[in-house]
């Protein structure tokens, strides 16, 4: 399989660009994880996604370059949610803007948790991967 890094059109990223997001999202996600354990609310800054894709200039990268940062980035975080406590994954909490930041969005009052970020951030990844893969 030959990976183009043509785009399918002006406004749709790339291959390299959709890697490059998951390589963005890997390093927000981090910090939204650790920090989330040290708080009582999961309210979360936004990104500007578009942008730091465009400013990277991931289009023009190597591929074995992007395909290693993205799997240092994810088992680097999948140490940091093994070593996370049960107990701070699993609280509950209405405080969240996950209304505006997952990709799957919840209402703003719904009760939600460390968890749901997790698993949502892997639905994020699967999502993004099936994109690469079917391109």
């Amino acid at each position: 399989m030959k990976l183009q890094k043509l785009k399918k059109a002006a406004d749709k990223w790339s291959r390299k660009e959709i890697l490059g997001h998951l390589i963005d999202s890997a390093n927000v996600n981090y910090s939204r994880f650790i920090n989330a354990v040290s708080r009582d609310d999961l309210i979360f800054k936004t990104y500007p996604q578009d942008y730091w894709v465009e400013l990277q200039n991931y289009n023009t990268r190597n591929w074995i370059e992007l395909i290693n940062l993205w799997k240092s980035l994810n088992l680097h975080i999948a140490e940091l949610i093994k070593s996370i406590p049960q107990e701070k994954k699993s609280r509950l909490t209405n405080t969240h803007n996950f209304d505006k930041i997952c990709f799957n969005l919840i209402e703003k009052n719904q009760e939600s948790s460390l968890d749901y970020l997790i698993n949502d951030y892997v639905e994020h990844l699967k999502h993004h991967i099936e994109q690469i893969i079917n391109y």
